[in-house]
């Protein structure tokens, strides 16, 4: 059965490969850099941050033995 699975995941994985290698083939520098340097600028100035992070406030539970207090 596990060779059976690993068969598959070979098959999957080498179309993942014969697809990406008839991307790379068809990629010609000139036509798709200037492209591709003004979309990245597009995103950088324009799109949301997709990683932004953002403060957090936990909210304080009453606090019995005073710990907190010892380190505010």
């Amino acid at each position: 059965m596990l060779e059976r699975e690993l068969q598959a995941a070979a098959l999957l994985l080498e179309n993942d490969l014969t697809g990406t290698l008839e991307l790379l083939r068809g990629y010609r520098r000139e036509e798709h850099l200037e492209r591709a340097i003004d979309a990245f600028a597009q995103a950088e100035a324009y799109e949301d941050d997709p990683i932004k992070t953002e403060m957090v406030q936990i909210p304080r539970t009453q606090d019995a033995y005073g710990i907190a207090e010892a380190f505010a």
